[in-house]
């Protein structure tokens, strides 16, 4: 059990009325605000958690990601293998956003055997023809 300084003329938790709640407009303290969204979040839909998560790492929307994988017909970028969007769609890989870490430019939707590549390329376009190079037998 968590121990708690009570700061006299503090507000309690109006939730379980023990704890104090911290200076904000929240009226749960901390414990009671986790098993909140904890029990919120168990309640949303894969689309919603997905969409909320694309929203804060990405600044899209759920449907601004479905419209990009369907302008490309619904496979990715790079390989054009089938991706799907929803997780447990078991003939699909599940699409990735690809972006530049640098300036976060959304590129385009890939599976996650193109993004992982990218990623170990480090982004960068001369290993990457580099790569080519070598593939087609062209040695170091």
């Amino acid at each position: 059990m968590t121990t708690h300084l009570i700061i006299p003329d503090s507000k309690l938790c109006t939730r379980c009325g023990e704890h104090p709640i911290r200076s904000g407009s929240s009226s749960y303290c901390r414990e009671c605000s986790k098993a909140y969204e904890r029990k919120r979040w168990a309640k949303m839909s894969y689309a919603e958690k997905r969409g909320k998560w694309l929203k804060n790492k990405y600044g899209l929307t759920w449907d601004s990601h479905k419209s990009m994988w369907e302008d490309q017909d619904r496979k990715c970028a790079v390989c054009r293998i089938n991706i799907s969007i929803i997780k447990n769609d078991n003939s699909h890989t599940v699409a990735c956003v690809d972006h530049c870490h640098e300036t976060g430019h959304i590129r385009g939707i890939l599976c996650n055997h193109c993004n992982r590549a990218i990623g170990l390329l480090k982004d960068d376009e001369y290993i990457a023809s580099r790569l080519v190079i070598y593939l087609r037998g062209g040695g170091y």
